[in-house]
């Protein structure tokens, strides 16, 4: 495979939460040879959304949710896909990400601004997540009412393959079994250490041991 293309104008919106198999539609999207950026969240604080999406073909996850309707309006021809899965298992995903997530990676106080303003909380609280969850679905639903054909809702975990995702995108590519990536795992010794260190604010620490851990 070459380099990856931003894709001939066509911007590719991930909009589901994350924990949905975004990183999964991701890494499938640079197989297909598009730049496809994975949480981007400088678009969170960014004046310019325009100028800050121009060097990608696809966007995805974290803050994506919140800003959506922006990117439709700011960006000329935009190709929407919502990653879902079931509430219950979600939840527990989520449960994961933000109690061990923070040890794995060096989590940005971006990060919980972002959880914050978008689902009510930086914690996992089941309860206001579930609310979230189920609102967001609404409001997606809502949104795209009038504008069927620029959606795709996709269940990984009852999708096969790509071939759905490459027929609503136009791919001339084939189909293939979705990649399994960013699944729930233990963090390592050194991992744990560095999210201890960086607790205390010391993070300069803290990105020191993970990159030993790298």
């Amino acid at each position: 495979m070459g380099k990856e293309q931003t894709w001939g104008g066509l911007m590719i919106v991930g909009i589901g939460l994350p924990r949905t198999g975004t990183t999964s539609l991701h890494e499938t999207l640079k197989g297909y040879g598009i730049r496809s950026a994975h949480m981007p969240i400088e678009l969170y604080e960014s004046d310019d959304l325009q100028e800050a999406c121009s060097p990608y073909g696809a966007l995805i996850d974290t803050p994506v949710p919140l800003l959506y309707p922006q990117l439709d309006e700011a960006l000329d021809h935009c190709q929407f896909v919502l990653t879902t899965r079931d509430k219950e298992g979600w939840l527990e995903s989520m449960k994961w990400l933000l109690e061990t997530g923070p040890k794995i990676w060096q989590w940005r106080p971006t990060y919980d601004a972002y959880n914050r303003e978008f689902f009510g909380t930086a914690s996992f609280e089941p309860d206001v997540l579930a609310r979230r969850y189920e609102e967001y679905h609404r409001e997606v639903e809502q949104y795209f009412a009038e504008r069927p054909d620029d959606l795709l809702t996709v269940d990984l975990s009852q999708s096969p393959d790509t071939r759905r995702l490459v027929e609503f995108l136009g791919l001339d590519h084939e189909p293939h079994p979705w990649p399994r990536s960013n699944t729930s795992r233990t963090p390592s010794l050194l991992q744990e250490a560095a999210y201890q260190v960086e607790r205390l604010r010391w993070r300069r620490a803290g990105t020191l041991l993970r990159r030993i851990d790298n």
